[in-house]
C-alpha cells in the first residue's frame, strides 16, 4: 500500500531505481552511475586488479583458474595485484601461491575503503565476480571483466562501457546464497577470461 511505480518484472536495477526516482519528481538517468575518482591515489596505479573474493560461495569463481588467469597476464606484462576484505585474504594468498606471484602482490585485507576505491579507479583492468569490486570499476569507467554465476547480468550487470560480462546463463540456478559455486559461473573458463 505504498506509493511508488507499479513493479515490473525483468527490469534491469539501475532503470527501476531511477523509475522510483522519477516517480517521486526527481530526474534520473539510469546511465549515470559514474563517480569521480577517489582524491587518494592508488598505492598500485595500472595494476590489474583479481578481486578474488565474494560475499557467498555462489559467487566464487574457483582459486586455480583465478592463478592460472594471474600466471598468464604476469606473462603478458601486467602488473597483478590481488585484492579483497580481510576475510579473503587467506583465498588471496592461496590464488597469489598458485599463480606464483609474490606475496607482496597481495592487498586483500591491507588496504581500507578508501586506498581500495583508488586502487579500483587506477586500475588497468578488474575482474570480479559480480561483486562490490565490479560495480566500482563499472563506477569509475574502469575496464573489467565480470564473472556472473547466480544472478543475471541482464538485471544486474554493468553498464555499456569498457566491461565484458561472462556467464552460461542456461546453466545457472539462480541461488545467491548457496555456499557452492553456481554453475553458470563454473562454466565460465579460464581461456574465457583471458580472451
Amino acid at each position: 500500500h505504498r506509493d511508488g511505480p507499479p513493479w515490473r518484472d525483468r527490469l534491469h536495477e539501475r532503470e527501476r531505481w531511477a523509475a522510483l526516482l522519477e516517480w517521486h519528481g526527481i530526474e534520473a538517468d539510469p546511465l549515470d552511475i559514474r563517480l569521480n575518482a577517489p582524491r587518494q591515489p592508488s598505492p598500485v596505479p595500472a595494476a590489474t586488479v583479481l578481486h578474488v573474493g565474494a560475499a557467498y560461495g555462489s559467487r566464487l569463481w574457483p582459486a586455480e583458474r583465478f592463478a592460472a588467469v594471474a600466471s598468464a597476464l604476469a606473462v603478458a606484462g601486467h602488473n597483478v595485484v590481488f585484492t579483497g576484505g580481510s576475510g579473503e585474504r587467506e583465498r588471496a594468498l592461496e590464488v597469489c601461491r598458485l599463480s606464483g606471484q609474490s606475496e607482496h602482490a597481495v592487498l586483500a585485507g591491507r588496504l581500507g575503503l578508501g586506498e581500495f576505491a583508488a586502487t579500483i579507479a587506477a586500475a588497468r583492468l578488474v575482474i570480479s565476480a559480480d561483486t562490490g569490486a565490479a560495480h566500482l570499476a563499472s563506477a569509475y569507467g574502469t575496464p573489467s571483466v565480470v564473472l556472473f554465476g547466480p544472478a543475471p547480468p541482464e538485471i544486474w550487470g554493468p553498464p555499456p562501457g569498457p566491461h565484458i560480462v561472462l556467464t552460461r546463463a542456461e546453466l545457472r540456478r539462480g541461488d545467491t546464497f548457496a555456499h557452492r559455486p553456481d554453475p553458470a559461473l563454473l562454466a565460465v573458463t579460464v581461456q574465457d577470461v583471458l580472451a
